[in-house]
């Protein structure tokens, strides 16, 4: 590739150009933009995310017309392969295992909520793989790191055998250095918009923990900041350092 179809950012490090990926066929367009955001730093995002996310709407756009859409009852059926899959509008969406350390980072979050919440009775926790059914055709399914689901919704609704119908009441996301910017603003604003009443995403490399609440901007904590439940689980407190310990 040549250099016409590269640009830098601010920190000196060279990436495909967005608009490289105009010209580009269809099969070869996915694994380029993919590690165009993966590689631009926090600080030399703006455009440049801005300018790829235009591209990848339409990418998957064409995309749509050339893959058959699933649905949660697919998805329900496939076998078990070790990875956490998600349907994101049909698209199936599969993440491999994230690493030691975000499995330590749930836990520190989850053992602690849970505890608080089973001795409470404050209503239920679950992780990994529980999956959220949100709007239908084409099917939204998430499935986020930690999940907390009130207890009045629960005895409306009964603990179901497959998928919860809804989202939770608070999503706790563990993010992973495969993450990508607009991955994460994706699935932070389906949680949000599809009734989620607060969305908590921890970063392990900047040491924060960003509270999403819906009509109001994210508020970010760090240093010896303590992350608060607030009506959403009443009473709940845990300090940064011990979410990342």
């Amino acid at each position: 590739m040549s250099l016409s179809g590269m640009e830098k950012t601010a920190s000196g490090r060279w990436y495909p150009s967005a608009r490289l990926f105009l010209r580009l066929p269809l099969q070869r367009m996915q694994p380029l933009f993919c590690r165009a955001i993966v590689v631009v730093e926090d600080d030399a995002l703006g455009e440049v995310v801005a300018e790829c996310r235009c591209v990848i709407i339409h990418l998957r756009q064409l995309m749509a017309t050339r893959t058959q859409l699933l649905t949660a009852e697919d998805l329900f059926r496939m076998p078990d392969d070790d990875n956490r899959d998600e349907l994101v509008r049909g698209e199936l969406r599969t993440m491999p295992p994230s690493g030691f350390r975000h499995g330590i980072l749930m836990m520190n979050f989850g053992t602690s909520l849970k505890g608080y919440v089973d001795a409470k009775g404050l209503g239920v926790v679950s992780a990994g793989d529980a999956g959220f059914l949100l709007p239908r055709n084409p099917d939204i399914l998430r499935a986020p790191d930690i999940a907390f689901v009130s207890a009045a919704r629960i005895a409306a609704a009964g603990e179901p055998t497959g998928y919860w119908q809804g989202a939770p009441d608070l999503a706790v996301e563990v993010l992973s250095p495969s993450d990508t910017v607009f991955d994460i603003e994706e699935k932070t604003n389906d949680w949000l918009t599809l009734g989620c009443a607060m969305v908590v995403l921890v970063n392990d490399r900047r040491r924060t923990v960003t509270i999403h609440r819906p009509g109001t901007p994210p508020r970010t904590l760090q240093g010896d900041d303590v992350f608060d439940g607030e009506e959403v689980v009443p009473g709940f407190r845990l300090p940064l350092p011990e979410i990342c310990a």
